[in-house]
């Protein structure tokens, strides 16, 4: 009997232990794991703006998700939810009160997403104009490197008729072809130029639906993300073309500037007046050109879009 009083008088001291619910995760008190769409299944805490489910004996967090992070929230976003100590849940009648210790100010601080992803209210139009920048950039680099080759071809056509007939090699041919060359690569450059202008944008759309959907709005990161996938697929099928003639004529305009450099040493100076003077004179714009538009990175990012 007194054994039986003993075993008896123990389990009366003993707290109840609360009920088994489900998706409850083993961790300490203070954390536990939210099933959040925004940062996967990672141990956070508890801060203001986040509606949660806890327990019978408010032993800790069960289940949640943030509907509120404290990138929303002014800079003094800290201050604030540390103020907000009693957050009410209704959600099984239960009342959070002073969750939030003073060894726990760190919080906020901890569950705040990279500053190169967030997107508050007004944000949108600074990226926008990030984006026209680079626009502009790209365009300004562009338009030189068109206007080179436009230039070199028609010098190469404008030479290409000062050449004596005299000469005794053919280097009026290979001013020619050098000068349809250029042409081309001008054309292909300046569709290089329309078609990277759109895939610029299409990528603007896809960052902003990146933040979008790391923000859980899923309605606007859909939106935005259909305008990425429309105008970055239009953009691939109008480079077809544009890349293999650019590919085509650049190695072209390599072999008949070889060959021309060739012509150029046989040519004697008598004959052949100053033409050979022009020819090394366009042969070096020609290089730089070639040179600044696979070195220049929008040159370069036009190309391999």
């Amino acid at each position: 009997m007194q054994a039986g009083g003993a075993r008896n008088a123990r389990q009366q001291r003993q707290p109840a232990r609360p009920q088994a619910m489900p998706n409850r995760v083993v961790l300490p008190a203070r954390q536990r794991l939210l099933p959040m769409p925004t940062f996967g299944r990672q141990p956070v805490q508890v801060v203001t703006g986040q509606v949660v489910d806890v327990g019978p004996d408010m032993e800790g967090v069960v289940q949640g998700r943030i509907e509120r992070g404290p990138w929303h929230e002014s800079p003094g976003a800290e201050q604030s939810a540390l103020r907000c100590m009693e957050y009410q849940l209704t959600t099984r009648g239960a009342v959070l009160r002073s969750w939030l210790s003073s060894r726990d100010e760190k919080v906020v601080r901890d569950l705040e997403i990279p500053h190169d992803l967030r997107l508050e209210r007004g944000n949108t139009g600074l990226l926008a104009t990030k984006y026209k920048n680079l626009g502009r950039t790209l365009l300004l680099n562009s338009l030189i490197i068109i206007v080179l080759y436009f230039v070199t071809s028609a010098g190469y056509f404008y030479f290409s008729k000062e050449v004596p007939r005299t000469c005794n090699v053919k280097l009026g041919s290979s001013f020619v072809w050098l000068g349809v060359c250029q042409a081309a690569l001008g054309l292909t450059m300046t569709c290089f130029l329309g078609v990277a202008h759109h895939m610029l944008w299409a990528l603007y759309h896809g960052e902003i639906a990146e933040r979008y959907r790391l923000q859980c709005r899923e309605e606007e990161a859909e939106s935005e993300e259909s305008d990425y996938e429309s105008q970055a697929s239009r953009a691939r099928w109008c480079l077809v073309i544009p890349r293999l003639i650019h590919s085509f004529m650049t190695v072209l305009s390599i072999l008949i500037w070889i060959h021309g450099v060739y012509l150029a040493m046989l040519a004697r100076d008598e004959v052949c007046g100053r033409s050979v003077e022009v020819f090394w004179l366009l042969a070096f714009i020609t290089f730089i050109t070639t040179c600044y538009s696979s070195v220049d990175s929008s040159g370069r990012s036009a190309v391999s879009l």
